[in-house]
């Protein structure tokens, strides 16, 4: 189903299907939604009255399907307790169902210890994703959501995330994103332990800092940490996916997109 308009696309989406838990007619118009003229502003919004679930979070999930090769809606996934899964930060929607799907690791950001030895740590209470105190090759799927912007040392923690996967795993990564910068937007600068501001400071959610703001120079960093590297443009209003790109990208020497079959996962949503 195509839409020409704006309006005409929130209309599918107020009657489409969350890939989340399942549910239909239950996505969230913004009050304004008659007066809204871009729909990529969207990927904040259009939450689902079922699960909490926004724009970007559905559009995750449609990274992650297409990674696995599944095609319903997260919520009616058969358990795959083999594969080892790391989050960071997950909340809203997804993070009631994984549990129950796969064994996962959702983790939200705590500094690494200052000093060595000490008592034992609980690898699920917290981590950096510049110093990640998993072994080599521990996890089958790395997903990040918005939080590589606000790291200082980004290129520490491409290697990192690289380092914990397994060879064949894989990494679903959203960012703040424009594909068409060649290179990345840097805002804040590391210089002698402490952060430059070349422009002024920009905040997200629980006041985190944006240190940059990426462009394709990102896929060719991934590529180099050894990663095979996808960049999917999604717009998608039957699962009020709005125009938004999520990044793909698997431990090895290619990356296989097969099972992004969007066909496939509409029909699932809506039978």
């Amino acid at each position: 189903m195509s839409a020409t308009t704006p309006q005409q696309w929130l209309s599918i989406a107020a009657r489409g299907s969350c890939n989340v838990c399942g549910g239909t007619g239950t996505i969230e118009l913004p009050p304004d939604h008659e007066q809204i003229a871009d729909i990529g502003t969207l990927r904040e919004m259009l939450g689902c009255r079922e699960c909490g679930a926004i724009s970007r979070d559905r559009a995750l999930i449609v990274g992650l399907a297409g990674m696995l090769g599944e095609s319903s809606p997260l919520a009616q996934w058969a358990p795959r307790k083999t594969i080892r899964m790391f989050e960071t930060s997950g909340y809203r929607g997804h993070p009631r169902y994984l549990p129950e799907i796969v064994d996962y690791y959702n983790v939200p950001y705590a500094p690494p210890p200052h000093q060595e030895g000490g008592e034992p740590v609980d690898a699920r209470a917290g981590a950096d994703l510049q110093d990640l105190q998993f072994p080599d090759g521990f996890f089958d799927v790395v997903m990040t959501a918005e939080v590589l912007e606000h790291v200082p040392d980004e290129q520490l923690a491409i290697r990192e995330i690289a380092r914990v996967l397994s060879p064949g795993g894989h990494l679903v990564l959203e960012v703040p994103y424009a594909h068409h910068l060649e290179r990345s937007d840097v805002r804040v600068h590391r210089w002698h332990e402490r952060d430059v501001y070349l422009y002024p400071p920009e905040y997200h959610a629980e006041e985190t800092l944006v240190y940059r703001i990426y462009g394709r120079d990102l896929l060719s960093d991934l590529a180099s940490a050894g990663l095979a590297v996808g960049h999917l443009f999604l717009d998608i209003p039957e699962l009020a996916v709005s125009r938004q790109s999520v990044i793909v990208a698997t431990k090895g020497s290619f990356v296989d997109l097969a099972g992004f079959r969007v066909d496939s996962w509409l029909g699932a949503s809506q039978s």
